[in-house]
């Protein structure tokens, strides 16, 4: 693995994971720019990437793509962090693979530090499964773990359509795991006492109704944003979301409507210090100024537009700022 960095060698800023793992430095992200990220992180054996994620180390964890360039298995890699300040020859320092991954699709930490990891095929085709590591970085070099806790859904239609498509996952800030799928978002209260082989209770489902979810973040407010698609592109925003109970059709305090001439969905969101919203889109990354003080439908025109260094991530291509901005859940 290779990290490619500019002539500057400035700081990264904001992460992306989809065709690429690359990284935009604070000067780039402060105005709209077609040059392309400046660091560029290349390996041998992956060029496409489910998510990325940061531990408080300020290590980096990626999920490539299975089946790319020699087909190797479901893995999770971690780039020390010294190496990616280096701008040299970096390689992974460890590669976890696992027979609890299942297309691995989107991966956070919580604040004990276990990592979570949701595999979008867990039980079947399209019916996915959710999986935690206690404390893997602990680890080193090439290693088989086995999870802490596996949640699953129970064996009803229902059950399982929470559960299918799945695309990604997020802490808010009391903790609570939250997860995406096509047609609904879940909340699942106090995770971290699960373990071994878990039948899903979530205690709040939303459901989409004729639109498709993607990916979901929380601003500093602690509201719930959701990207979608459904008669375009849209990213909503859901207020209070941890007094929310049972299943009920999402209700948004606000709905964005993005820029839809491309054909790939809205992907990953994070919020920066200044509240600006970022949302990765097919072929570029949009910044939405003030986006938690927008109500009802509205178009905003972005602040910024940033240039990705290839036009064809996955649907749940992530977004990561680096370090978290103050205010928000696991402010590493």
């Amino acid at each position: 693995m290779t990290v490619e960095a500019g002539p500057t060698h400035a700081p990264a800023r904001l992460w992306y994971a989809g065709a690429g793992l690359d990284a935009f430095t604070g000067t780039q992200v402060a105005s709209s720019n077609d040059a392309g990220p400046e660091y560029l992180v290349i390996t041998d054996t992956d060029t496409n990437f489910h998510d990325v994620a940061f531990d408080a180390q300020g290590n980096l964890w990626a999920l490539p793509v299975s089946g790319t360039k020699g087909g190797r298995p479901d893995r999770i890699i971690r780039v020390p962090a010294a190496g990616l300040a280096s701008g040299s020859l970096t390689l992974p320092d460890l590669v976890i693979t696992s027979a609890a991954l299942a297309s691995p699709e989107s991966l956070a930490f919580d604040a004990n530090g276990a990592l979570w990891v949701l595999n979008f095929s867990g039980t079947s085709p399209s019916v996915g499964s959710i999986v935690r590591f206690d404390h893997p970085g602990a680890q080193a070099g090439e290693v088989s773990l086995a999870p802490s806790a596996t949640i699953g859904p129970g064996a009803s239609a229902a059950e399982r359509q929470v559960f299918s498509q799945m695309s990604g996952l997020a802490f808010d800030a009391a903790g609570n795991l939250w997860f995406s799928a096509i047609g609904d978002v879940a909340r699942l209260d106090a995770p971290a006492a699960l373990t071994g082989a878990v039948t899903a209770s979530p205690a709040a489902i939303l459901t989409s109704g004729d639109d498709a979810f993607d990916s979901i973040a929380f601003d500093a407010g602690g509201a719930l944003w959701i990207t979608g698609a459904g008669g375009g592109f849209f990213a909503v925003r859901v207020a209070s979301p941890g007094a929310l109970s049972g299943t009920a059709r999402v209700a948004p305090a606000a709905k964005l409507h993005l820029p839809s001439e491309t054909t790939l969905f809205a992907g990953g969101m994070a919020f920066d210090a200044t509240g600006a919203l970022w949302i990765a889109m097919s072929d570029r990354i949009l910044s939405i100024a003030a986006a938690g003080a927008l109500s009802g439908e509205v178009t905003p025109v972005p602040a910024i537009v940033l240039k990705l260094s290839a036009a064809f991530p996955d649907l749940s291509s992530k977004l990561v700022l680096r370090p978290t901005p103050p205010g928000l859940p696991l402010s590493f």
